[in-house]
């Protein structure tokens, strides 16, 4: 009887401390943020954040483009990012990070 009831209390003991951990992490996963990091050419001077928004139409993904070498002389611009209609949230976020990242290190890559 004495080595059923100290397997079980362990497991008493943990139970609570192990369901707060899994409602943690899927609550953690549901909060993204709605913007990325800056992704930088190699130059420096070019860089891109990709946003997410929802809206009452579905998503709406555009990217900042942000030209200048120190914060007193930046130039902003917005590109909308079209997705497919179907598309989640994560998904989306997920692409408009991807275009962002191919267009400071491909396409802008050695901008002056």
């Amino acid at each position: 009887m004495s080595e059923s009831s100290g397997l079980a209390l362990p497991l008493i003991v943990h139970w609570p401390y192990r369901l707060k951990t899994v409602i943690q992490r899927i609550i953690r996963g549901r909060r993204l943020p709605h913007d990325s990091k800056w992704f930088t050419n190699v130059s420096g001077n070019f860089a891109v954040r990709a946003h997410v928004a929802s809206t009452e139409k579905g998503l709406r993904v555009w990217l900042t483009l942000r030209r200048g070498w120190h914060s007193g002389e930046y130039v902003y611009s917005r590109l909308a990012v079209p997705v497919p209609e179907n598309a989640r949230w994560r998904k989306a976020y997920r692409l408009a990070c991807r275009q962002a990242g191919h267009l400071a290190h491909f396409r802008y890559r050695f901008q002056p």
